[in-house]
């Protein structure tokens, strides 16, 4: 006769409960590892509640600088930590005609854009949770720049002196 041991219920919470923490650490690792891009209109509902600054990365699909800036500068794992941990990151196509909301006024996008004075692709607006602009960087910015700004406007420096006094004092983060 064949005899079958039944686990205890303490012992089966143990591999349970391993396999459980290992899920969530490749989770953890796996959100670390890139930019969670939404559209604009999410964007600016999370902008209204998070307090956060938003970081909108304007684009088109037919733009070279705009796929190496994704291909560089977004892909690096500090500037994805940073911008992870400080910003809502937004993607809005610069050709879109869909309209979209800034300080409770709606506009196309064109018309939103030629505002805020861009006049080509890739640009970076940074908004922050008044909706207030607060920067809008032109053309293609490198990996190490991008880390001087996310740090300026993420730890909130931009509030206490201007950027180049920031960059003066500047560390590079780990």
């Amino acid at each position: 006769m064949l005899k079958v041991k039944m686990m205890s219920k303490k012992t089966l919470k143990m591999p349970c409960l391993f396999i459980g923490l290992m899920c969530f650490y490749t989770l953890i690792l796996s959100a670390a590892d890139s930019i969670n891009w939404q559209d604009y209109q999410a964007g600016i509902i999370r902008n209204k509640t998070a307090e956060k600054i938003m970081i909108v990365d304007v684009f088109t699909v037919w733009c070279g600088w705009c796929k190496r800036m994704d291909a560089t500068t977004y892909s690096d794992e500090s500037v994805i930590r940073l911008i992870n941990k400080y910003f809502i990151p937004v993607k809005l196509n610069g050709e879109s005609n869909q309209l979209i909301q800034l300080q409770g006024k709606e506009y196309e996008v064109p018309v939103l854009l030629s505002g805020l004075g861009i006049r080509g692709f890739p640009s970076t607006v940074f908004i922050d949770d008044k909706q207030k602009v607060l920067s809008v960087v032109p053309g293609y910015i490198q990996t190490e720049d991008m880390k001087k700004i996310l740090v300026f406007l993420g730890e909130k420096y931009y509030l206490k002196k201007n950027y180049q006094d920031f960059l003066e004092s500047y560390k590079q983060p780990n």
